[in-house]
C-alpha cells in the first residue's frame, strides 16, 4: 500500500523503518519502471479471472461510483420522488440508473414512462417466475417447492402459516405467469 507519510496510521510498522529508508525505496521505485512493471505483471497473473456480473446486485465491486454520482446519490435520497426520475437520468454508473429505476418502479411506478415500467414489469415478472435469462435468487416456483417440502410434515408447527404464505406466492406466480402471456 503506498501513501503519504503524512496519511500513515501512528502504528504503521512500516515506520519503524525510518524516514531515510522509506524516502530510498520511494527513489527506488520512481527510478525503476520496469521492476514496477514487473511487480505489476506477477500481480495481475496471480488474479483470479472472474466473468462479469449478469446483476447489479453482484456488479457492487465492478468499480466505484465517481465523485459526480456520489452527490447525486446524496440528492436522489433527500428528493421528492418527482426529482428522483430526472435524477436518476443524470448517474454516469450505469448500475445506479438500473437501480434508481427500479426502486421507482417499485415505489412509484406511475413516474415512469410506459415503456420503461413495462420493461420493468416484464423483467421483474421474469425473474419471479424463473424465466430470466440469468437467474438470480430464489424464485417464485422454487419456494414454492421448499414450502411444500415442510407441509409434507401436517405436525409442522407453522403449518397454516406456510399454507397461507403458499398460497400467496402462488397467486404472485399466477400473476407474474399472466403478465408475461399478456405481453
Amino acid at each position: 500500500m503506498i501513501f503519504s507519510m503524512d496519511d500513515a496510521p501512528a502504528n504503521l510498522p512500516a515506520l519503524a523503518i525510518g524516514q531515510g529508508e522509506l524516502e530510498r525505496r520511494a527513489d527506488f521505485l520512481k527510478n525503476n519502471p520496469e521492476f514496477i512493471e514487473r511487480l505489476l505483471t506477477a500481480h495481475e497473473s496471480n488474479q483470479k479471472k472472474i466473468p462479469p456480473a449478469q446483476h447489479v446486485e453482484a456488479q457492487i465491486y465492478d468499480a466505484f461510483p465517481n465523485d459526480s454520482d456520489h452527490k447525486l446519490m446524496d440528492e436522489f435520497h433527500v428528493a421528492d420522488w418527482g426529482k428522483r426520475v430526472e435524477i436518476v437520468s443524470r448517474f454516469a454508473d450505469h448500475r445506479l440508473k438500473k437501480l434508481g429505476h427500479r426502486l421507482l418502479h417499485i415505489e412509484r411506478p406511475n413516474l415512469l414512462d410506459a415503456p420503461t415500467r413495462l420493461a420493468h414489469d416484464l423483467d421483474a415478472a421474469r425473474r419471479v417466475a424463473g424465466q430470466s435469462q440469468h437467474p438470480c435468487g430464489l424464485t417464485l416456483i422454487d419456494a414454492i417447492s421448499q414450502i411444500n417440502q415442510f407441509l409434507a410434515d401436517e405436525d409442522h408447527p407453522h403449518f397454516e402459516l406456510l399454507t397461507e404464505h403458499r398460497e400467496f406466492l402462488q397467486t404472485r406466480l399466477t400473476a407474474a405467469e399472466s403478465h408475461l402471456t399478456a405481453c
